[in-house]
């Protein structure tokens, strides 16, 4: 029992905090933002909004335009496509009858 009542002791200590209180500092950003797109400010929600519509900056939408003209991802994907629908149309045609000349 006497060795229990320090072991106990510590561990009441432990569960002890001495820091103050932390206080979380307001976040330096501003309540409003000003508004300057019309799709925006008249309340559209963002899904029914085109995305060219989205971005209304001229440089930003040439920006992306190049990026998806040279996608070399979108493009194996387009040629990928392409080939499985050939092997598609290869493989149907086995279906199809055919005539035996000879």
């Amino acid at each position: 029992m006497r060795s229990a009542l320090p072991i106990m002791a510590l561990a009441m200590l432990a569960g002890c905090n001495l820091a103050p209180p932390h206080l979380r500092p307001e976040p330096p950003v501003a309540s409003l933002y000003a508004v300057a797109d019309s799709a925006v400010s008249s309340g559209t929600r963002a899904f029914a909004i085109g995305w060219r519509e989205f971005f209304p900056d001229p440089r930003l939408n040439a920006l992306i335009a190049a990026a998806l003209d040279r996608n070399r991802d979108l493009a194996i994907a387009v040629a990928q496509v392409g080939e499985a629908r050939g092997l598609y149309r290869i493989e149907g045609a086995a279906r199809l009858p055919t005539a035996v000349v000879g």
